[in-house]
């Protein structure tokens, strides 16, 4: 099951990378050098719409977001569960002071499970119509994601030992 899924949704990635380049061809602002001013600024502004739309496909947290305001839901939850806030902070301190890539490394893997467990919450919730719910999971996947770079930033920081 799992590899028909992983399969079909390779040839949707293909099938949408395929048609965005095809119309990115269309409205490409070069594509239209000779045309009239009016005619370039309209496939400029096709062309830029064209690339937020791309990059809005390619990022889950934005293409949730956009899910959310499409169905006229703020996405920016204005208060916060007080445990899970507590829990990132605890999680944040671990990461800033890891002096080693295997506690980093090991910290990354809970990071991006966590992320994968709201995401698939904010899917379950927003299939359910339940907008504030799903808006709640996906604020927490911002707190996740801003922690992914800091541990990208901590693991730069890591000089690694020489074997003694």
């Amino acid at each position: 099951r799992s590899a028909g899924r992983s399969f079909i949704k390779q040839w949707y990635q293909r099938r949408v990378r395929g048609i965005f380049r095809q119309l990115q061809s269309q409205y490409h602002p070069d594509k239209h050098v000779n045309s009239s001013a009016l005619e370039q600024e309209h496939a400029a502004q096709k062309s830029a719409l064209l690339n937020e739309a791309n990059k809005c496909l390619k990022d889950p947290y934005a293409r949730a977001r956009l899910l959310l305001k499409l169905e006229n839901v703020d996405p920016n939850v204005k208060t916060m569960d007080m445990e899970f806030l507590t829990d990132m902070m605890e999680f944040n301190d671990r990461v800033e002071i890891s002096e080693d890539t295997e506690t980093l490394t090991e910290l990354k893997r809970l990071n991006e499970q966590a992320i994968t467990e709201l995401y698939n919450q904010f899917r379950e919730h927003f299939a359910l119509k339940e907008w504030n719910i799903a808006a709640e999971q996906l604020a927490k996947v911002k707190f996740l994601l801003q922690t992914r770079e800091r541990i990208e930033q901590q693991s730069e920081l890591i000089i690694p030992r020489k074997p003694s």
